[in-house]
């Protein structure tokens, strides 16, 4: 799950909100962050996006 911290659709500033859900979620498989400087469409940091996706996807393969 991510969230950009630039107009995004969420009501509360997201490192905070990353850090809550990141402390009620327990999923050994979560992941839960923000990108800094991304809005809700994540423009320019789309690159950062799809590392952060496939870092994630790896990690999946690897517990598996």
């Amino acid at each position: 799950m991510r969230w950009g911290n630039v107009n995004e659709l969420i009501n509360q500033d997201a490192k905070d909100l990353a850090e809550f859900m990141n402390t009620k979620i327990h999923n050994p498989n979560k992941d839960i962050s923000y990108i800094d400087g991304a809005d809700h469409t994540y423009y320019e940091k789309e690159e950062q996006l799809g590392y952060e996706i496939e870092k994630f996807l790896n990690l999946l393969v690897i517990n598996k």
